[in-house]
């Protein structure tokens, strides 16, 4: 059986835990958004690029094909990482960030699209070819620049709202990367902890050298560095060491409950049988 996705009730093949390609929903991402004439388009992209002047003027539904070959790839995708961590060894490190109208993590970040299109972190697109350039043409066209900064602050405070226990961390908001990385975060189900890592910097003083070092201490009970999908904290490096050192305590304890209901015969033939 195919494996799928939830999105807004429609299912979509998934391609890994929790997460479809952009160019299962694009289509359906395109029929909510506002109609240009192929003129229109022509006349952005030849203003801001006019080395890709010529008779053909692509229609809607041609720049949409575009669209679909540049990004289709692209992950549509809501935590898994984080997920992955704690299925594999029973933590719970995941945080559980409540999203607007009972959405999924990747329902929500499907709502961020729709909020602000493909707006990348520097807010500019590259241009390297026509593609990129009728890109360009439909984000702008559908998504003004301007108005950017003010749909992510929007985002923010609504996820505040919804979650005021985020209220207590502080960040400089009117940073557009670190205002996108914090979304991100919530959507990727981070611990906040993790996330204020990004937002504040820290990741970029440090080095892999002292990443590895911090999760030595784990690899006692068999975690490597390459079973984090993500950045962490110092704080979510304790937390799991702690989650993990209960484990092995309560294994231990459970061990110990079962050895004393045997009857004392039955222990004496294991403790001289192990013994051997």
């Amino acid at each position: 059986m195919t494996k799928t996705v939830t999105i807004f009730g429609k299912k979509y093949p998934a391609y890994e835990y929790n997460a479809t390609e952009l160019r299962y929903i694009l289509s359906d991402f395109f029929k909510t958004q506002r109609h240009f004439s192929a003129k229109e388009y022509y006349d952005y992209v030849i203003k801001h690029h006019p080395e890709y002047k010529s008779f053909f003027h692509p229609t809607e539904r041609q720049i949409e094909k575009m669209i679909i070959e540049k990004l289709g790839r692209g992950a549509m995708d809501g935590a898994n990482s984080v997920i992955y961590f704690d299925n594999k060894f029973g933590t719970k490190i995941a945080a559980d960030y409540k999203y607007p109208n009972n959405m999924s993590d990747i329902e929500y970040h499907f709502y961020m699209i729709k909020k602000r299109g493909f707006a990348t972190i520097s807010g500019k697109i590259n241009i390297k070819d026509k593609q990129s350039a009728y890109l360009e043409a439909w984000q702008n066209m559908h998504y003004p620049p301007e108005n950017d900064m003010q749909i992510l602050h929007e985002l923010y405070y609504e996820i505040l709202e919804l979650n005021p226990e985020l209220k207590l961390y502080n960040f400089d908001i009117n940073n557009r990367q670190r205002l996108i990385q914090f979304l991100y975060g919530i959507c990727y189900r981070l611990p906040i902890a993790d996330i204020m890592k990004f937002v504040t910097g820290r990741t970029e003083q440090e080095t892999k050298e002292e990443l590895n070092n911090k999760i030595k201490s784990l690899e006692k009970y068999g975690i490597q560095r390459m079973d984090f999908g993500w950045i962490t904290s110092d704080e979510t490096i304790k937390r799991i060491e702690q989650q993990m050192a209960t484990k092995v305590l309560e294994r231990a304890t459970e061990k110990i409950k079962q050895n004393d209901t045997q009857p004392k015969k039955q222990r004496k033939f294991i403790n001289i049988f192990k013994q051997r």
